[in-house]
């Protein structure tokens, strides 16, 4: 039996189903069950991220239900996970990332960013997501929204929001399309570090439980998009984006720092050899750093 530990969100729940099945696939006899664990950040709904800590929130209390031995394998949104993890646990597999994309949902159709109706109110617990659409549209109202998918998708349904920015990734794996979605392109709307991606974390010395479920491809890209944002020193308080992709055998990452108004942006590339992961993110995370990106980072 491997016990699977979550947070108890639907969009979590289906990813941890979805690894539960990978397994037993690899394995046929293989049992797997489900055990959902109530993190601070899922306990505090009313507050910005930002505002209260950070990406650890969501698995600080899985991470001690594994290292205590009462689950064998945790399930995390990538981007949820901090850069440092506990020196007893490691990240030992990342499948196939799903569509990386940001998405935003309104009540309205629209074409284009340019096309939403001006002084709409957009819903985003994000600052990435905040300082990018501010920066296109200045004319928009960002205000913050907590909860899970669908809970702030019914947010559209009264008078406050217009609008709600989400990730793709969440809505594809829940099977949810709203009526009104526009797709932001990856190049004009850069998405979280490991956004579409999830963590298989392990107890140190144990990642043979799930290594066969890692996809090359993922990890490399993933692995580049968070040496970027380790050597910014960013966190849930930057407004920061990553792409790391491979095309052609090299490993491409474009890189975003604003400020949290968009007021203020750098954005840059780099290209290298994909086993240079970590080596390019942390280059031109190094080359953000001498053009100002740490001005940008520490503004309020």
């Amino acid at each position: 039996m491997i016990r699977i530990g979550t947070r108890g969100s639907p969009l979590a729940l289906v990813q941890a189903r979805a690894v539960a099945q990978m397994l037993t696939a690899a394995r046929p006899g293989c049992e797997c069950e489900i055990v959902t664990i109530t993190t601070q950040g899922d306990r505090i709904l009313k507050t910005s991220l930002w505002e209260i800590g950070g990406k650890g929130l969501f698995v600080k209390e899985i991470e001690t239900a594994l290292i205590e031995g009462r689950i064998d394998l945790a399930v995390h949104s990538m981007k949820d996970m901090p850069q440092e993890i506990p020196a007893e646990l490691a990240v030992g597999a990342v499948p196939k990332r799903e569509d990386i994309r940001d998405v935003v949902v309104t009540r309205v159709p629209v074409k284009n960013i340019d096309s939403i109706p001006a002084g709409l109110v957009i819903g985003t617990s994000s600052l990435r997501r905040k300082a990018q659409i501010l920066r296109a549209r200045p004319d928009l109202t960002v205000s913050s929204v907590r909860g899970n998918v669908g809970t702030r998708l019914k947010k559209l349904n009264g008078s406050e929001y217009g609008g709600v920015i989400l990730a793709a990734a969440g809505m594809r794996r829940l099977g949810i399309e709203a009526e009104h979605t526009l797709s932001l392109a990856p190049e004009d709307f850069i998405p979280a570090a490991g956004q579409g991606a999830l963590a298989l974390e392990v107890r140190r010395g144990e990642e043979g439980l799930v290594a066969h479920l890692d996809d090359g491809d993922t990890s490399r890209a993933v692995l580049c998009e968070r040496a970027f944002i380790e050597c910014l020193g960013a966190s849930c308080r930057s407004a920061v984006g990553a792409w790391a992709r491979e095309q052609e055998g090299r490993l491409t990452i474009t890189g975003r720092v604003l400020t949290p108004d968009g007021g203020r942006m750098i954005e840059g590339e780099l290209t290298g050899l994909p086993r240079d992961g970590h080596e390019i993110g942390t280059a031109l995370a190094e080359e953000f750093l001498s053009r100002g990106a740490r001005a940008l980072l520490e503004e309020e």
